[in-house]
């Protein structure tokens, strides 16, 4: 939903604000590896060990908000920790909805390794939690 310079209207969410993510949770300092891990005060999230934003390194190519790149919780040390989902409560993460709802997901919630749950064609997008984080996809979400 949210990234650089980005412009979304209610009526863009096509699949129904309640099936939408907006924000979702971001540990701070996630597990052991000491990397700064939630997003700053622009969304951006930091890639180091030091709670300045990486934008400057990366620029608009960097997620803002959040990946769905490795699920929620993602083990310390695997590709794109930092940048995704997280927290230190056991077992998932809170989300809130574009309908103003917020849920606890659970870190078992469908993913596919590797799928970015923004991506640009939507024919990529093959799991419950990609589902929840495009807005017009056009496919049902189902239980989760």
């Amino acid at each position: 939903m949210l990234w650089v310079n980005s412009s979304i209207r209610f009526r863009d969410i096509t699949d129904g604000s309640s099936n939408t993510i907006l924000v979702g949770e971001r540990a701070y300092v996630y597990k052991s590896n000491n990397k700064v891990g939630g997003a700053n005060a622009i969304g951006f999230s930091a890639s180091n060990n030091t709670q300045s934003s990486s934008y400057a390194r990366k620029g608009n190519g960097m997620a803002v908000i959040g990946l769905t790149y490795n699920g929620i919780n993602a083990i310390a040390g695997a590709e794109h920790d930092v940048r995704g989902f997280s927290s230190n409560h056991v077992g998932g993460a809170h989300f809130v909805f574009c309908d103003g709802s917020v849920h606890f997901l659970s870190e078992n919630i469908d993913y596919k390794k590797g799928s970015v749950g923004s991506a640009t064609h939507l024919q990529d997008i093959n799991s419950t939690f990609q589902r929840l984080a495009v807005r017009n996809d056009g496919q049902v979400v189902g239980e989760y």
